[in-house]
């Protein structure tokens, strides 16, 4: 009898969170297959490209995400927050949506306009004649143009939990893109332009997928309400500071050696990055499972959860760096022989992407809970502001050791000022749950 209960009782605990265990392996299976497909490509292309196509890639790959967030400034990610439990309300998605488009669509030429700045700018010392800079650029400003449908389409498909759809259009993709590198390569054509052309095709087809798969989910809105736009603008409004200067901070490492290094350099600290992708499925893994998750919960199964979550975070965080410190030679054998050299470099990098990581996780469940405050956002740029400035006086930044090694004091800084934030967060939602209690 107590067998038999004991059974029972395994089977009711499976039956309860099977839809949890089945969303986190489509997960790892989904994002796990992509992100095998792009890292895979990425370590090819280091042993395909030479080093100064090398360095222009890792240039335009920087200088599009800045101008992306600067396009975007977190409008097509508010929506699953917006929505938040209404997910079968087709009329409030579409409406979110369309606000979404509204307000990219006027931030993309501040992000052109921006761009075309910036190249000239920070390439002055790579000696890139205008028609370089400009075959870098037409493409950067078709892959920022096309990602629109790509972010704003994918809220929908996430919120109803379509991964095999989510994710097969992502498999289309990163499968096209090595195919056609590894063509390339072989027919002697491979070099930066025809890599970034053809990410633009693919691109290109996943936001047509991802639009065909979210119509069902909804209904646009024949005219976009001003109280959506304002309700939108107002839940980002805290963000957009920090959002805006995040656009350029976050390519900061690259953006120093492109103007204080040189082409080598700057090849190295982009080979580097490369493998910065293999956290790529863990902060993935933070927007499509982690923020949708803790913005459903209830304020009484937020504590554990959340105290879940961060410590497999933090497991997984000194998991990866006992590995790297105990075995670099695997990792750099990862990026080929033109990068063996970089065994220290590569020991604080992946030091650095951890804690980044870290942060990552927290302001994910942050976010998701609309623990959202305008004072951190000014605290955040100006203290951030104070740390550059003592970095650029302060360390050779003509180096890529250097560069990485100025990476830690913003980076400690930022992870304060969100175990910050999470603190602020959980006062509030204790004294709101217990005011709630008592007018109950």
């Amino acid at each position: 009898m107590l067998f038999n209960s004991t059974v029972v009782n395994i089977r009711q605990q499976f039956d309860r969170h099977r839809t949890g265990l089945t969303l986190v392996y489509r997960y790892v299976m989904g994002q796990g297959f992509v992100q095998l497909l792009n890292v895979t490509t990425g370590f090819f292309l280091l042993r395909w490209l030479p080093l100064d196509d090398q360095a222009k890639y890792t240039f335009a790959f920087s200088l599009q995400a800045a101008m992306s967030v600067l396009a975007d400034l977190g409008f097509s990610g508010s929506i699953i927050a917006l929505v938040g439990s209404q997910i079968y309300n087709k009329e409030r998605i579409g409406s979110y949506l369309a606000a979404a488009r509204y307000y990219r669509r006027r931030f993309l030429v501040v992000s052109f306009v921006i761009g075309c700045f910036s190249i000239p700018f920070l390439t002055q010392r790579q000696a890139w004649d205008w028609q370089t800079q400009l075959a870098l650029l037409a493409p950067i400003i078709l892959t920022i143009y096309l990602q629109g449908a790509v972010s704003y389409y994918a809220a929908p498909v996430q919120m109803h939990r379509q991964l095999n759809a989510f994710y097969g259009a992502q498999i289309v993709q990163a499968l096209v893109r090595l195919l056609g590198c590894s063509l390339f390569y072989k027919m002697n054509v491979l070099d930066v332009y025809s890599v970034l052309w053809l990410y633009n095709a693919a691109l290109l087809w996943t936001g047509l997928a991802y639009r065909r798969i979210a119509l069902p989910f909804q209904i646009a809105p024949k005219t976009l309400d001003k109280s959506v736009r304002t309700d939108m603008i107002t839940y980002l409004k805290p963000l957009i500071p920090s959002l805006v200067f995040n656009a350029f901070y976050g390519q900061i490492t690259i953006f120093l050696i492109t103007y204080y290094g040189k082409q080598s350099g700057l090849a190295e600290l982009g080979a580097l990055t490369r493998l910065g992708q293999l956290f790529m499925l863990l902060t993935t893994f933070n927007s499509v499972v982690i923020a949708p998750y803790m913005a459903r919960l209830s304020v009484m199964q937020l504590p554990k959860a959340y105290s879940v979550i961060l410590s497999g975070a933090l497991l997984i965080a000194g998991f990866v760096n006992g590995i790297v410190w105990i075995y670099p030679d695997g990792f750099l054998w990862l990026l080929g022989s033109k990068y063996a050299q970089l065994d220290r470099e590569l020991k604080l990098f992946v030091l650095n992407q951890s804690l980044l990581y870290i942060g990552s996780v927290l302001w994910s469940i942050h976010a998701a809970r609309k623990w959202i405050y305008g004072f951190n956002s000014w605290l955040y740029i100006i203290g951030l502001i104070l740390i550059q400035f003592y970095i650029v006086r302060t360390y050779n930044l003509s180096t890529v050791y250097d560069v990485i090694l100025a990476s830690f004091p913003p980076t400690v800084f930022i992870l304060l000022l969100h175990i910050e934030t999470g603190i602020v967060g959980w006062v509030k939602t204790k004294k709101t749950s217990r005011l709630a209690h008592y007018a109950a």
